[in-house]
């Protein structure tokens, strides 16, 4: 017999007890779909996708949470002795960020897909995640985006924001030079190129982000996996890692 194999494989069952919390999650989750099944990209190093159903109760625990994490990072925006002007605004933009993570929580949804490619002269990382006020995150990261231009005018020349769309995600688009990351990553060219893109995509309750060489590229063949399998079962988690490339 062949004694070696290049996959391994791990199988872990769980079998919850009728009635309890556990049981009623995983029936919720028997029924998963996922709008992101198309970032287990071909060949990549690592992909996962999560699709669960969360219960009104930990939609509530989960809100119960937030509110005093929200209360203590606007006490201490208030603790920074900031211009009145620029307080405001900082307030303004730390809400809004909740804002959106509540919407999230309140879809009673988790969504996301992620695929991580990587070869000895590459490394691309993708991700896409249903979010629940994506208007109001798109705007929030234009704001974000004129706060620091403001501050480094020199940014304007590196970021591009509504750089391009596809399938109705709207790409902003950040490129770093790569060379003046060699002295503390040295690797770092050779696996992206002279350029470090990263990139932001806003879609219709959709996020995704993408980062590396072929960066738009990769994220735009993800989506348009996605879009062709959106709704497909998944199992809750799903999770492939290729040791070989990492080693």
């Amino acid at each position: 017999s062949d004694v070696c194999s290049s996959d391994l494989y791990l199988e872990y069952v769980i079998t919850a007890v009728k009635g309890t919390k556990t049981a009623e999650q995983m029936a919720q989750d028997a029924e998963s779909a996922s709008d992101f099944a198309g970032f287990a990209l071909p060949g990549a190093t690592f992909t996962l996708n999560v699709a669960s159903k969360v219960t009104q109760s930990d939609i509530d625990q989960a809100k119960t949470a937030i509110a005093p994490i929200r209360a203590k990072t606007l006490k201490e925006l208030e603790g920074q002795e900031l211009p009145p002007d620029r307080l405001e605004e900082a307030k303004r933009l730390v809400g809004n960020l909740f804002d959106v993570l509540e919407s999230t929580i309140d879809t009673g949804r988790i969504d996301l897909g992620m695929s991580v490619l990587l070869d000895p002269n590459t490394l691309t990382f993708a991700t896409g995640a249903h979010v629940g006020d994506s208007a109001k995150l798109d705007s929030l990261i234009k704001d974000l985006t004129e706060q620091v231009i403001k501050e480094e005018p020199g940014f304007a020349d590196v970021i591009k924001l509504d750089a391009e769309e596809h399938q109705g995600v709207r790409f902003h688009v950040l490129g770093l030079p790569t060379a003046g990351m060699a002295g503390q990553l040295p690797n770092l060219p050779r696996l992206v190129g002279d350029t470090l893109d990263v990139v932001i995509g806003i879609g219709p309750e959709a996020v995704y982000l993408a980062a590396g060489r072929n960066a738009v590229a990769t994220l735009k063949k993800a989506i348009d996996q996605s879009k062709a399998q959106a709704g497909q079962q998944v199992p809750p988690v799903r999770m492939v890692v290729a040791a070989t490339p990492i080693a």
